[in-house]
C-alpha cells in the first residue's frame, strides 16, 4: 500500500497518517478485491 501511494516505505506512509484511517483504506481494499473476484455481472433487461 506504501508503495501504490508513493511513499518509499511503510513507516514513511504511517508517519504521515493516522492508524484508523490506513485500517480503513486496507479494509476498502480487501473489500474491492473480493468483489472483483465475486462479482457476477448480469445485463439489464
Amino acid at each position: 500500500m506504501a508503495t501504490d501511494y508513493g511513499y518509499e516505505d511503510v513507516d514513511a506512509l504511517k508517519e504521515s497518517a493516522e492508524e484508523d484511517d490506513l485500517k480503513e483504506i486496507a479494509l476498502n481494499n480487501l473489500v474491492k478485491d473480493w468483489l472483483k473476484e465475486h462479482c457476477v455481472q448480469k445485463a439489464a433487461e
